[in-house]
């Protein structure tokens, strides 16, 4: 995770509670606080219907969340992930 450009981090109604996802959250959001500010946080909400438990909601605080409601296809959320990390800049070498 530290020396990931990004991170995608799928999150559900199950994901959302689980311990190892809050903990890989931290370590990317800790990661992305240092000089090189990566990895990048890029996640994808699944039709969450309730809020993000205050430790994953700070470790994506910042991010730009992408959003698949009930009836928006999963694909086209997948879709919209994959430009954000195309826009993303090029690492400095």
């Amino acid at each position: 995770i530290r020396s990931a450009r990004a991170v995608l981090p799928i999150l559900s109604s199950s994901s959302m509670h689980s311990e190892f996802m809050a903990y890989a959250l931290e370590v990317a959001s800790q990661a992305a606080r240092q000089a090189s500010h990566l990895p990048a946080l890029v996640p994808v909400l699944l039709e969450l219907r309730a809020p993000l438990p205050p430790q994953i909601a700070l470790a994506l605080e910042g991010a730009s969340p992408i959003s698949a409601e009930s009836g928006m296809d999963h694909e086209q959320a997948l879709q919209h992930a994959v430009a954000a990390l195309v826009q993303m800049p090029a690492p400095e070498h």
